[in-house]
């Protein structure tokens, strides 16, 4: 455990691009509370402590890997021709979808939160570090993918004056690309495999939430949340 939270401290400090100081805030302000609100709901013997120590490794974990999901951005960015860049087609089913700026706050808070809720659930440390490598292994895999398939959502999805401040951090950290498959949709899948073993079916809620806010947010479009969905049940079932 130690030496993971070594190598993802190491990491961390190379975010791109710069965490403004309010996120950092609200990121400390969920770290505060979230911990507590899992260990009053809490199905193992883990301490208070306990979920403190994990939700750190939780924050330095996302923090740093995914670095592997913006890679390819800046990447693309510099070293890429635009041409090469596939652009992902609208479809009927996006135009028919009305954009809610609220709907971040499903696609960000709800989905981070979700990554603890399986800290409810786990029976060692042994099992946390299982399933963060496994976390870990399925954004090598997106990785990849974005590497090898660059792609991008076209820029009308983007409002220069977009009111909603949230969504506008949002997208000033993540630019058009890695558009296909949903990186969101696929990892929220993982998730609802993982919570499915404890809670059953309602664990399908979170990715469906998740794949609802993708499209309100237009963040992505509807082929690339099938691709999501896709990506996450197949390595899920793979790791299974």
């Amino acid at each position: 455990m130690r030496t993971l939270y070594i190598l993802i401290l190491y990491i961390m400090p190379y975010a791109d691009p710069p965490i403004p100081l309010w996120s950092l805030g609200m990121i400390a302000g969920m770290y505060a509370v979230m911990p507590f609100l899992y260990y009053l709901c809490r199905q193992n013997k883990f301490t208070l402590i306990d979920f403190y120590v994990m939700s750190a490794l939780l924050v330095f974990l996302v923090i740093g890997g995914y670095q592997m999901y913006f890679y390819p951005q800046r990447y693309h960015k510099y070293y890429s021709h635009e041409s090469k860049i596939h652009e992902i087609p609208e479809n009927f089913v996006d135009r028919q979808i009305p954009k809610i700026s609220s709907a971040v706050y499903i696609y960000n808070f709800l989905y981070y939160i979700g990554f603890g809720i399986l800290m409810v659930f786990i029976k060692s440390y042994k099992e946390f570090v299982y399933l963060c490598f496994r976390a870990l292994l399925l954004l090598v895999s997106l990785f990849l993918f974005f590497m090898l398939v660059p792609n991008k959502v076209h820029d009308s999805t983007r409002d220069a004056n977009e009111p909603n401040q949230f969504l506008k951090l949002a997208q000033s950290c993540d630019d058009l690309t890695n558009a296909f498959p949903s990186a969101h949709v696929a990892i929220a899948v993982f998730i609802a495999f993982e919570l499915k073993k404890h809670i059953g079916k309602s664990a399908y809620l979170f990715p469906l939430l998740i794949f609802g806010s993708c499209l309100c947010t237009k963040q992505h479009f509807f082929i690339d949340c099938i691709g999501g969905a896709a990506w996450g049940a197949g390595y899920s079932f793979l790791m299974i």
